[in-house]
């Protein structure tokens, strides 16, 4: 029987849906209310002639959106090629007006990460839900992926730096 101080007992990580974003391509609203941590996985497959998708955050009162408006983020990160994953490294970049738009090169695959913090939301007006949204993309498959982490009721990991004294 575990002891809730393994990585298994503080995160979940699941599905939020694939597809092609011709309009919109939406994860279902994921509730923080157990986790302190949200961060959207999406990788973009281009085909010959893409369009741009463009991603947001809306955060809600309830998973059925009641209430739903933006949530503000102002960074992201990205891979834009896959070629050679050894000396592939993740790129920050600024996300203008709470959105930004994935990358239109052809024939190529880009992946991008989104991160929720517990903080960005409007919790004290009871927002507690956030779901990623992906609009207007043509020409492209996307696969979004969340991971929820640093659960609330997780036990914590206690490191010693000299157990000896």
């Amino acid at each position: 029987m575990g002891t809730a101080t393994e990585l298994v007992h503080k995160m979940f990580f699941f599905h939020g849906n694939q597809g092609t974003p011709t309009g919109p391509l939406t994860t279902p609203y994921v509730a923080t209310k157990q986790y302190r941590h949200l961060t959207f996985l999406v990788t973009v497959k281009n085909g010959a002639s893409p369009t741009a998708a463009q991603v947001t955050l809306t955060q809600a009162k309830t998973s059925a959106g009641q209430g739903a408006k933006a949530l503000s983020f102002k960074k992201a990160y990205r891979v834009v090629s896959w070629t050679t994953p050894t000396t592939a490294k993740w790129e920050e970049f600024s996300v203008s007006n709470d959105a930004f738009t994935t990358i239109t090169t052809a024939s190529t695959t880009a992946t991008y990460i989104v991160e929720v913090e517990d903080e960005m939301l409007d919790r004290d007006n009871d927002y507690v839900f956030v779901r990623l949204e992906m609009a207007s993309g043509a020409g492209s498959t996307a696969n979004i992926e969340i991971l929820a982490s640093m659960a609330r009721n997780a036990g914590h990991i206690r490191v010693l730096a000299n157990p000896g004294v």
